[in-house]
């Protein structure tokens, strides 16, 4: 008689398990996160032409007519980097060392397109790898992100095309609204529902836009000389689909899961919190070809209500990330560091220059998403820092790294160490240690 409770409880205690493993569930790494103390820098919605060309764009325009209402009002002032801008964050982030000698490192996720308004009043798209939207012209721009990438301290990676659905900006242009036109023609982004306009929404098929996908990785790597590896959805909103297609792109990471908003799921909203919950754990358990990297320090100091505090709040959240052995992946959009107004650029940019001196003290490893995904994936990253190779295997086992150009070499690196070889003539010119 007992014999079927006992059947009963071992099914009950497997189910249990599973779900409980279901649910605290991590990709498994081949580091040990507390010891390498990793910090990435993710920073979203670079190369977007927008919110303004200048603060004169705004003169006489109803922002409530355009649905400002639904922007933090600090975005009024968001514009388009210039090659100045570009070159002072370099400056700042080669004041800042890793452990190894290593200087922060900064990841611009790009917009990679425009529309923009011609002569006649007809839509035209772009690539920025061509030029800009009108009034945001940026002469020497992309050579000074060609020189922050030899630098050590720039990597951009894809955020999308246009950050909206074109589709919906063209609608609101051919309703005519008051002060719509104007505004386009000016160059100002935003537009009526511009907050409820996702790229990356249920509707489009994504045999439509894997093309544009592809193109844009290869747009990167023809202006930046580096194929992008990471991705973060506009407006956070994208679905398994995108993923497949991202994939199939060549992006290896994807940013900020947890924060994903999931347009295509119906029903009540408890359901589709827990449905969402239930397929992330899913994905890490099951997906193999790409790595999941989560936010877990915010760095918004633009948006916040006392910025020092949040400065102060990101560095504590550096070191509660590090306790509970995940990397550091600092959230810090375009807008802290760019805007029309240009002591509100040096402002945001003294804060994170706040936070960095006070991680500089506690011996991080600073990377972008490729490394940390290659540490995750096979212990050891490989990357091109101006004439140099930088292999770094920051776990306690030999590993082995492929050297990619000219030709395929590889190499064993030793434990908890970096290498910095010359791509030239494969030699080492320094090892150095990782404790």
């Amino acid at each position: 008689m007992k014999r079927p409770t006992t059947v009963l409880s071992l099914v009950a205690l497997t189910a249990f398990v599973f779900m409980a493993g279901l649910f605290d569930h991590h990709q498994r790494s081949l580091v040990d996160w507390h010891s390498v103390r990793a910090v990435a820098i993710q920073s979203d919605d670079w190369g977007l032409c927008g919110f303004v060309p200048d603060d004169a764009a705004l003169e006489g325009l109803d922002r409530t007519a355009l649905g400002g209402t639904h922007f933090p009002p600090v975005y009024w002032r968001s514009t388009l980097e210039d090659s100045t801008d570009v070159a002072g964050m370099t400056t700042l982030l080669l004041r800042h060392r890793g452990r190894d000698g290593m200087p922060a490192v900064f990841q611009p996720n790009m917009i990679m397109g425009f529309r923009d308004l011609d002569s006649d009043g007809h839509w035209t798209t772009g690539r920025i790898r061509e030029g800009w939207a009108q009034g945001y012209r940026r002469p020497g721009l992309w050579v000074a992100v060609r020189e922050a990438i030899a630098a050590g301290v720039w990597a951009p990676e894809l955020h999308g095309f246009l950050h909206y659905d074109p589709a919906d900006r063209d609608a609101s242009i051919l309703e005519g609204a008051p002060g719509v036109v104007e505004a386009a023609r000016r160059g100002v982004l935003v537009f009526p529902g511009a907050h409820a306009s996702f790229e990356l929404g249920p509707v489009q098929p994504t045999t439509d836009i894997a093309p544009l996908w592809r193109s844009m990785a290869a747009d990167q790597l023809a202006m930046f000389g580096r194929a992008p590896v990471s991705v973060v959805a506009p407006d956070y909103v994208w679905d398994d689909r995108h993923e497949r297609m991202w994939a199939d792109a060549g992006l290896r990471c994807v940013q900020a899961k947890r924060s994903q908003r999931r347009k295509d799921l119906g029903g009540h909203e408890l359901w589709r919190r827990i449905r969402k919950y239930a397929e992330r754990q899913w994905a890490l358990w099951t997906v193999t070809d790409l790595t999941f990297l989560e936010r877990n320090c915010r760095l918004e100091t633009a948006q916040a209500v006392d910025a020092a505090q949040e400065a102060r709040s990101c560095g504590d959240q550096v070191l509660q990330a590090w306790r509970g052995g995940r990397p550091a992946i600092i959230e810090a959009h375009r807008v802290n560091y760019i805007q029309t107004d240009d002591q509100a650029e040096l402002l945001g940019r003294g804060y994170l220059d706040q936070l960095l001196t006070e991680l500089d003290g506690q011996s991080p490893l600073y990377a972008a998403d490729a490394e940390l995904a290659a540490w995750t994936r096979r212990g050891v990253s490989v990357d091109r820092r101006g004439g140099s190779w930088i292999v770094r295997n920051p776990g306690p086992a030999a590993r082995l790294a492929v050297l990619p150009t000219p030709s395929p070499a590889t190499i064993l690196v030793p434990p908890h160490s970096a290498l910095r070889i010359d791509i030239s003539t494969r030699k080492m010119i320094e090892r150095i240690t990782l404790h």
